[in-house]
């Protein structure tokens, strides 16, 4: 993410926004060092007391842990490529806002992707075994590692004012910027 925000800013005359794994102090000066004019957070948001989203996702969130199997696999690793291809297939076919949102759902490696995006193709046949890794809440799905920040449910106000005390306390823990 470093050289391409570095380039991008230096490329794009309009604002640079960061996003992925951003929820804390720490999280925002390095997007702001890299080059980025803001950051977008969505977990650290989705588990604020102001998200409509229901209570059970948010403790999901708070309890989750960023070393969990499944939230590593589906934030790290690629997409399936066959699913990928399917969907790339269809791009001409259907309304643009309609393929975009399968697309996402392949990205972030949801196996409903078709009924998510309201595909009416029938998807493949499961085997019907649950395993554990296929455990994980479901409310957890759309989820960053920014997980490993979490540790209660905030209002919006008090998740901003920590983000920017953290930040300011960092700062002014680095003595090379007090020569100046």
């Amino acid at each position: 993410m470093m050289t391409t925000t570095i380039w991008g800013t230096r490329q794009v005359k309009i604002p640079f926004i960061a996003g992925g794994g951003l929820g804390d102090g720490r999280g925002l000066l390095g997007a702001l060092g890299m080059g980025a004019d803001g950051i977008m957070m969505g977990t650290a948001l989705l588990a604020t007391k102001e998200c409509p989203t229901n209570e059970k996702t948010k403790e999901a969130i708070v309890r989750a842990s960023p070393d969990h199997p499944q939230l590593r696999h589906r934030v790290l690793a690629s997409a399936d490529p066959q699913a990928y291809a399917e969907v790339m297939a269809m791009r001409d076919e259907m309304p643009m806002d309609k393929w975009l949102s399968m697309l996402e759902r392949v990205n972030l490696k949801d196996a409903n992707w078709r009924e998510a995006a309201g595909y009416d193709a029938p998807a493949p046949r499961s085997s019907g075994i649950v395993s554990q890794e296929d455990s994980l809440d479901a409310g957890l799905r759309m989820v960053s590692l920014t997980v490993a920040v979490i540790d209660h449910i905030p209002t919006v106000k008090e998740l901003i004012d920590s983000i920017i005390r953290e930040a300011e306390q960092i700062l002014d823990s680095w003595e090379f910027l007090k020569t100046r």
